[in-house]
């Protein structure tokens, strides 16, 4: 049970989630491996930040074990901003990717913003979805696609259902719904390949 509750409200499962769903729609094992840090860092530091009110820390489940457990959260960001920062020289030192900044830049603002806006329903719930739908286009020239606009919807509305839910294993399933559209377009993506490779060879 403590493991369980190390792994949901350290944000772990986020942060796995996010990184899956990076290789799947990108197929870049190493940039998923910043994805999962960069989000672990991202989401525990919000969960810090939201620990000030002793009320609200007593009716809520999730509060109450960041309130307990700072000091090791405290250590798990700067561990996990440590890793983000090596392995991006790293990749840039072997000029495995090129980055797209306009992307890479608005994404980092909108996290700010998101900083001030997590009491705006909705707004909150649109600054989600898209910085998901950014982040996806990092190390890639964006060309925007009606596929991003449906991920787009589709994070929202999930991100909107996240909220009202109260049970904390209802979250930690409506979090792994978000894999659902990525396996469809990876398996589709893999089949046109296999149609496109067969045609070749037929040729």
């Amino acid at each position: 049970m403590k493991l369980a509750r190390i792994y949901i409200y350290g944000n772990i499962h986020i942060s796995l989630v996010a990184s899956i769903c990076f290789y799947l729609y990108n197929g870049r094992l190493n940039q998923s491996f910043i994805i999962f840090f960069a989000t672990l860092f991202y989401y525990n530091l919000c969960g810090i930040l939201s620990v000030k009110n002793y009320s609200n820390i007593i009716l809520d489940e999730r509060l109450n074990w960041i309130s307990k457990n700072l000091t090791e959260l405290i250590f798990l960001i700067i561990g996990a901003i440590s890793f983000v920062i090596f392995l991006w020289l790293k990749l840039m030192d072997t000029n495995q990717y090129i980055v797209d900044y306009i992307p890479l830049s608005v994404s980092i603002c909108l996290c700010l913003g998101y900083l001030f806006a997590r009491k705006i329903s909705i707004l909150k719930n649109g600054i989600i979805g898209l910085v998901w739908i950014l982040v996806l286009h990092i190390w890639v020239n964006w060309d925007f696609s009606y596929l991003d606009l449906f991920l787009f919807c589709y994070l929202t509305f999930i991100s909107i259902w996240y909220d009202k839910t109260r049970s904390q294993l209802k979250k930690a399933v409506i979090d792994s719904l978000i894999i659902l559209p990525f396996i469809m377009y990876y398996i589709a993506e893999q089949y046109y390949y296999g149609q496109l490779d067969s045609f070749k060879t037929l040729v």
